[in-house]
């Protein structure tokens, strides 16, 4: 899966299953969050969200120069280091602000869905701790959502 994959149908097996990793970790359903709802009935503009992010997992391994492979018994156990974690967790932030903001989002001090108001849409350095381990939880998942697609994380070798 290069960075800049086009596979509409593995795409969106990836937003789900970045989607079911969401709802899984949000338990408390809907009436505490409104995203935390069966793919089928989340809005577009969510379900645009988790393709946005499954279509950035190609560019984030070639960022600590990793690749997706098929599932192989002959492809060693792959780990993020806690270094790696944090630098794609701040990229992630900084991919989801730039998607908030093009969907015209802007940052205010409460959550305002229908204002399109959010208190995350701030800089990584000034994120709240709490936000940012739903950053870097987002990047844990990834080998998880990969495994679910049928493929792994390979790490290539040094130049």
């Amino acid at each position: 899966m290069p960075a800049n994959i086009r596979d509409d149908a593995f795409i969106e097996q990836l937003a789900r299953s970045i989607h079911e990793d969401y709802v899984a970790k949000n338990a408390g359903g809907p009436q505490q969050n409104p995203a935390a709802v069966p793919w089928e009935d989340l809005s577009d503009d969510l379900r645009q969200a988790n393709v946005a992010q499954a279509m950035s997992i190609g560019a984030k391994l070639e960022t600590i120069r990793a690749v997706p492979v098929p599932q192989s018994a002959n492809v060693p156990a792959f780990h993020f280091t806690d270094e790696e974690i944090e630098e794609l967790a701040e990229q992630e932030h900084e991919r989801w602000m730039g998607e908030r903001i093009a969907r015209g989002w802007s940052y205010g001090a409460t959550r305002d869905n229908a204002r399109k108001l959010h208190p995350s849409l701030i800089s990584w350095a000034d994120l709240p701790e709490d936000e940012r381990k739903k950053d870097r939880d987002a990047i844990r998942a990834i080998p998880g959502i990969l495994r679910d697609a049928g493929y792994q994380i390979r790490r290539l070798p040094d130049p």
